[in-house]
């Protein structure tokens, strides 16, 4: 698998970074400190609630479709789990005590207040999975549960190597199944141009119409795709006005798409 570091925005406030193959956002509109943030952090996620994200745990499966050096066609997967939590205020990372997820303890990575767990066990099933704050004298304690998609996330349209017109637009086909939201992003990776990306959430309808205005002016050459689909809970910590999002998601990335006139 390619490794590429690419940063590109995605509408106001909002900027991703590509690292080693997953998807890092960062770059929120709200202040939480985040080493390696996602959009999830932004309130598109929080249904009605308007309150600063002082915690944001993350898991994910994120399949690869690319190809080798060889022009060999690869399929990896990747399993990992991230985790940061802020002050009251939302100004500086705090140390949350002991975090789990389905019994599983995160690791602190690097004293710099940023969990991380490898290989998280969960089920793309539906089944419920739980989450565990230990809390300290800067976090309270907390525990959640949320809901895996069911089954993981596969993109059968467009085909890994397939070449996309730029002129005519083209439309992305996922698996359904069950979740909260699809976020869909694609990201012209041959040019220098940061606005040659497009990223929003969408219907969970299993397809999606990128049209040829939405490309004009992208450089020509490789172009990466990736359907992401999510279930997350966001909940308010008792007796204050900051919140806490748990999300578990599945996603697909086609690195390998050539995109010509």
């Amino acid at each position: 698998m390619k490794v590429l570091k690419i940063t590109a925005a995605i509408g106001a406030g909002v900027s991703f970074v590509i690292i080693a193959g997953g998807l890092l956002y960062s770059g929120c509109q709200n202040n939480l400190v985040q080493p390696k943030g996602d959009r999830f952090l932004s309130s598109s996620y929080g249904g009605s609630s308007t309150n600063d994200l002082v915690g944001v745990l993350l898991v994910y499966q994120i399949k690869h479709s690319g190809l080798d050096t060889l022009n060999t066609p690869t399929t990896t997967y990747q399993r990992s789990a991230n985790a940061s939590f802020s002050d009251s205020l939302n100004e500086f990372p705090v140390n949350a005590g002991v975090v789990t997820f389905n019994n599983n303890t995160f690791n602190i990575v690097d004293g710099l207040l940023w969990y991380q767990l490898e290989e998280p066990q969960f089920s793309l099933n539906g089944g419920m999975n739980h989450f565990y704050i230990g809390g300290s004298a800067h976090f309270p304690a907390l525990t959640d549960s949320v809901s895996s998609p069911v089954d993981e996330t596969s993109i059968s349209s467009p085909s890994l190597g397939d070449t996309i017109s730029r002129s005519s637009g083209f439309t992305i086909y996922w698996n359904t199944g069950s979740a909260d939201t699809v976020d869909i992003s694609v990201i012209a990776l041959d040019g220098s141009d940061s606005s040659a990306a497009h990223g929003l959430l969408v219907p969970n309808t299993g397809s999606y119409t990128v049209s040829s205005s939405v490309m004009n002016g992208w450089p020509l050459g490789r172009l990466l795709v990736t359907v992401k689909r999510a279930n997350f809970v966001r909940r308010t910590i008792p007796g204050t006005s900051r919140d806490v999002l748990y999300v578990v998601y599945s996603a697909h990335i086609i690195w390998d798409l050539t995109l010509k006139n």
